[in-house]
């Protein structure tokens, strides 16, 4: 897509009647480029990160006195 042809007026009344008509639809795409560009991650790997993070704050809870130790 040649960025330089398009015209933001044309694009932007085009954006308008989508959000008018469904924004749902709109919000869906807006957040599929956002994951697909990795600005955010899919709920699916938030859930996943979040629980990984826990494990690790776990671990280090347990073997606080043993990294002090190492350190």
């Amino acid at each position: 897509m040649d960025i330089e042809k398009i015209d933001k007026a044309v694009l932007k009344e085009l954006i308008k009647e989508i959000i008018a008509e469904d924004a749902s639809l709109f919000k869906e795409i807006i957040k599929e480029l956002l994951i697909e560009n990795e600005v955010i991650v899919a709920d699916k790997q938030a859930a996943r990160n979040k629980k990984i993070e826990g494990l690790i704050k776990e671990y280090f809870d347990k073997y606080d006195d043993v990294f002090k130790a190492l350190a």
